[in-house]
């Protein structure tokens, strides 16, 4: 059974949010085995620290897992590389 991973709320007086949801390098047991990636093109390609983009006055939603796991902003055909220049090249 797949876990939940880590996550970081900070709330602020403001109406507003800023959301880094793979922020991290944490990715579930049951999907580790599918990834194709040494250590270090993994963290290369993953960009663990979105959240300094969401380090302003506002309402922070953090989220610790890889982008490997959780990436909502490509579609299907998209989330996973099959030529380098889908990523980093």
């Amino acid at each position: 059974m797949a876990k939940f991973t880590k996550y970081f709320i900070k709330e602020n007086n403001s109406p507003f949010w800023a959301f880094a949801i793979h922020d991290g390098h944490q990715i579930d047991e049951q999907i580790a085995p599918f990834l194709n990636l040494n250590e270090t093109e993994r963290l290369r390609e993953e960009d663990p620290f979105t959240s300094v983009m969401a380090e302003l006055p506002i309402n922070q939603f953090i989220v610790g897992s890889s982008r490997f796991q959780l990436d909502l902003n490509r579609t299907i055909n998209d989330s996973v590389y099959l030529r380098p220049e889908q990523a980093w090249d």
